[in-house]
């Protein structure tokens, strides 16, 4: 049995919003490993990654990174969890992060998480890591 992890953005209407940090900025600082990851999810074909940062969720597609506010926070205790994040031009978007074993699809490697994208494209779904 399994339970999903649901948060209502209702509650977050008056939480003042914080800034979205400049994407090249965000990633310099991810890949130097002077801000805190919190998750990291990976896939290929194409090769994508996504950091859920405390604040913020980074997305890298062929070496252009994307930044983004964070809505719904990752929670390392959740077996299933949809993370939701705006854009600057405040369109939502969203992945589901299940606590279940993944390969990366490069290497023998398994990781203890499920980074879903699209569920009927599995290409577009990879594998991740909490930090």
């Amino acid at each position: 049995m399994w339970c999903t992890k649901i948060i209502d953005l209702s509650l977050t209407e008056n939480v003042p919003k914080t800034e979205i940090s400049n994407a090249n900025s965000l990633y310099t600082k991810v890949e130097k490993k002077s801000i805190k990851v919190n998750f990291h999810g990976m896939g290929t074909e194409p090769f994508w990654d996504i950091y859920i940062l405390e604040n913020e969720v980074l997305y890298v597609q062929f070496e252009e990174p994307q930044s983004y506010r964070l809505l719904t926070p990752f929670d390392k205790s959740a077996y299933r969890q949809k993370i939701k994040y705006e854009s600057k031009d405040g369109s939502i978007h969203e992945v589901k992060i299940v606590k279940e074993p993944a390969g990366d699809g490069m290497s023998d490697k398994t990781y203890p998480y499920s980074v879903i994208f699209n569920e009927d494209e599995p290409w577009e779904n990879g594998a991740g890591e909490a930090r």
